[in-house]
Parts: C-alpha cells; sequence; structure tokens
C-alpha cells in the first residue's frame, strides 16, 4: 500500500524490482479527509488495519486528524465509526499545526501508534498512543 495524490494504492511484488499496481483501493470521502489522505500504514492481524493521516481542509492544520480503518482482504476498506481518533492539539500544544508519519507497533494484545505532531513553528515532535 502506497500513498499517491492524497489516495491510497495497492501494489504487489515478489522480488521488490519488479510491481503489479492494482490502483486505488481507499480514498477520502467524509468530513475529516475530504481533501486527502496521506502516511497510511497497514499492518495485518485479524484483519488489516490501516492507520493514516487524513486531511479535513481546515484552515488551521494541513493534516489534522488520524483515522483507522479495517479490511478483511487489504483491498476493501471500512472506516472505523470512531474516527477520527486522534485530532490535531490546541494552540500552544506540540501538535497544534498538524500530525503526520504515523508508525504502528503490535504488542501482543495492543497496538502502540507513534506519530509526529508538528506546532507552530514546523517543529516536529513525537507523539504515542496506546490501545
Amino acid at each position: 500500500w502506497y500513498t499517491h495524490d492524497e489516495e491510497v494504492y495497492y501494489a504487489t511484488s515478489t522480488n521488490g524490482i519488479n510491481w503489479t499496481v492494482y490502483g486505488k483501493v481507499f480514498e477520502g470521502n467524509a468530513s475529516y479527509d475530504q481533501y486527502g489522505i496521506k502516511d497510511a500504514v497497514v499492518i495485518k492481524d485479524q484483519l488489516y488495519e490501516m492507520f493514516y493521516v487524513a486531511d479535513s481542509g481546515d484552515e488551521r492544520g494541513e493534516h489534522d486528524y488520524l483515522a483507522h480503518a479495517y479490511s478483511p482482504d487489504g483491498i476493501i476498506w471500512i472506516k472505523h465509526s470512531a474516527n477520527p481518533f486522534i485530532r490535531i492539539g490546541k494552540e500552544g500544544k506540540f501538535d497544534e499545526k498538524g500530525l503526520s508519519e504515523p508508525v504502528l507497533l503490535k504488542n501482543k494484545n495492543n497496538y502502540t501508534l507513534r506519530y509526529a505532531g508538528i506546532d507552530a513553528q514546523n517543529n516536529r515532535r513525537i507523539g504515542m498512543a496506546m490501545s
């Protein structure tokens, strides 16, 4: 899976050099991601789990939210009903201007999500959420 033009595409390879591109599999169509999707990360657990940066078009932050979708096959995706689950911070917070670069780790029975928060001076700091 990779993001291009603010949408998610799917491709496979048997050797890491030659790729078969299957096309777009996920796009923003909700109020919180209607202006695009960036930095999608996918892992396979019982289902495929995708976490991504969602852009709502809010003038305060270019990348407003972190959101979640799941899929039984990695092709057909369902957005989680609790989306968006992390929003940009209030003024003065480490993530007041945006969120980016999520990294998802699975530890036995829970997930750890690390992400970059962008402050008013465009400094990046690491945020973490656990479930």
